[in-house]
């Protein structure tokens, strides 16, 4: 494979946790990743805000808090067999793990606040004016 594991040891399915993190598509990851992708919801407005320098530290604590957790960032090797990856491949995959989440982010307060605009295009306008001040009545229906 193209991932360097940190350790040789092989994994058999069995010995996955519901902690542990299994990168790629299918085999069950979209299941397996739950805990992962509510990790990195916690941490992504925060990733979205701070400086390009910082990104790397933030990735870095989304990682530490899965291994606090006793999770591991597994790939499939082969068959049934999981190998842990190395900290260069985790850094990677967080990173892109945050980035997507920004990404659904944006687009959400995009579209919610388009569909605000379109709700305010529906509303009746009033604007106060400062000549009907002392007359009672400080709104004009537009």
């Amino acid at each position: 494979t193209d991932h360097h594991s940190i350790m040789d040891e092989p994994i058999p399915q069995s010995d996955v946790l519901k902690a542990d993190v299994v990168f790629g598509r299918g085999n069950g990851t979209n299941r397996q990743n739950v805990e992962f992708r509510i990790i990195v919801d916690r941490y992504a407005a925060v990733y979205m805000l701070v400086p390009r320098r910082e990104k790397t530290r933030i990735a870095e604590m989304v990682i530490a808090d899965v291994e606090n957790r006793g999770g591991r960032f597994l790939f499939k090797d082969k068959g049934e067999i999981y190998k842990v990856a190395a900290k260069d491949e985790m850094l990677r995959k967080v990173m892109q793990g945050l980035r997507d989440r920004v990404k659904h982010l944006l687009r959400d307060r995009k579209r919610d606040s388009e569909s605000q605009n379109d709700e305010d295009d529906q509303a009746p306008k009033t604007v106060t004016t400062p000549e009907f001040v002392g007359r009672g009545d400080t709104s004009v229906g537009l």
